[in-house]
């Protein structure tokens, strides 16, 4: 059980490239007659669609001003290798960030797992009270780590 359970706003997403879910619930998307979304582009193209579920999540924040993400500190060859390999991440040149998705900075921190995005309208800060988070941030989970 995750510190950040109480989010405002929780999307899914699939890490399976053309596994759709929906967003709200988490649930695969299966079709009566195994109809349906096809997904036919690239990995890197799927990986996108991580950084469109983080916008959709800001854009139900209260605020929608300086927003940032908070990623695993230590999620090598996976989150943050995902947000890494998107077209808009760009390197931070200082020590208080990891970079940036185009307006969107990101942080890195210990509280989360490897599976979870936290995303929070303060640029600098996760909303925490007494070492609780407050259910103003939304949050990314991330299904299907393990898909190798």
């Amino acid at each position: 059980m995750s510190k950040f359970d109480n989010a405002k706003v929780t999307y899914y997403w699939s890490r399976i490239p053309g596994k759709f879910v929906n967003s709200r619930t988490g649930q695969a998307y299966r079709s009566p007659n195994q109809q349906g979304p096809k997904f036919t582009g690239t990995v890197r193209e799927w990986y996108e669609t991580l950084i469109e579920t983080i916008r959709d999540v800001a854009n139900e924040l209260p605020g929608q001003h300086d927003c940032a993400i908070f990623v695993p500190r230590e999620s090598v060859g996976t989150t943050r290798i995902i947000i890494e390999s998107s077209v808009l991440f760009r390197p931070s040149l200082d020590q208080f960030s990891v970079g940036t998705l185009g307006d969107i900075i990101i942080h890195e921190t210990d509280l989360i797992s490897d599976d979870e995005i936290i995303i929070t309208v303060d640029s600098g800060n996760l909303p925490m009270e007494g070492g609780n988070p407050l259910p103003t941030f939304g949050k990314v989970k991330i299904l299907d780590m393990n898909i190798v």
